[in-house]
């Protein structure tokens, strides 16, 4: 309870003219001003917590979002991760029970003279051959030796097709090739204390027969495509791996491969 100052009559702060006197009330004016700019205040303060409290619940569901996809990530490549395994043992299992079978294919694959398809073949059924409870070691070097010239072959395919918008892998393949000739190289002709001298030396005559076969293959593959005579062909192994390389891509540049046809 106030005073008027005029009057001395009884007021109150919500009363902007004294009921007595009828003056204005000026303590009242001042505190209408003085709640309206507090509510204005309340007001901007209520818009900056809500727009605060806005932004962060914004940052929260991202960070949410963001982390259940982390999750799912993981879950997905530890899943694919088990399911690969689980195919290769279910393969290798298959490999097993069906070696009967699969050794007739192979047989059949190499009387064929289908050195790359008995590659594929073993690739596709994941035939190993030291797998439990199978007799495909026999196979190993036939295996060995399929496996590199199949990716010799693949590699010097690609060399010879490849267009000048990919031309920065052609010293990639050529190195390939020149592997892969090495590693078939080293099954006919192995160092005493390499495993592949005895195992070579007990090969089955058609197996030894094949794998020489695929060693001419890859010498007139050479010849037909990089312009190698005979000899150059037939020495070709007796290179280095840098020179190999390196005569490929002499070869190459003759032959023009990688460049723009104009």
């Amino acid at each position: 309870m106030m005073k008027c100052k005029y009057c001395g009559g009884n007021l109150t702060l919500e009363q902007a003219y004294c009921p007595h006197c009828g003056r204005p009330n000026e303590e009242a004016a001042q505190h209408v001003k003085d709640m309206e700019h507090y509510k204005s205040n309340f007001e901007d303060t209520k818009s900056d917590v809500y727009e605060v409290a806005e932004k962060n619940t914004e940052i929260m569901s991202h960070m949410i979002i963001i982390t259940v996809l982390v999750i799912l990530c993981v879950v997905v490549f530890v899943v694919s991760a088990c399911s690969w395994s689980i195919h290769r043992g279910l393969l290798q299992f298959d490999a097993g029970i069906r070696q009967s079978s699969y050794m007739k294919q192979m047989e059949q694959y190499l009387e064929d003279e289908d050195y790359i398809g008995l590659s594929a073949f073993c690739d596709r059924h994941y035939i190993r051959p030291y797998s439990s409870n199978n007799n495909y070691e026999k196979y190993q070097l036939l295996m060995e030796a399929s496996g590199a010239y199949r990716y010799f072959y693949e590699s010097l395919m690609k060399a010879v097709t490849i267009n000048s918008g990919n031309v920065s892998i052609l010293p990639g393949l050529y190195e390939n090739i020149s592997d892969y000739y090495e590693q078939l190289e080293r099954i006919l002709h192995p160092v005493d204390n390499d495993y592949r001298a005895k195992q070579y030396r007990e090969l089955p005559e058609e197996q030894k027969e094949a794998i020489l076969r695929m060693e001419e293959n890859e010498k007139a593959l050479l010849q037909t495509y990089f312009g190698m005579t005979p000899e150059e062909a037939e020495n070709f192994g007796t290179m280095s791996n840098a020179q190999k390389i390196l005569f490929l891509e002499e070869k190459g540049e003759v032959m023009g491969y990688g460049k723009s046809e104009e």
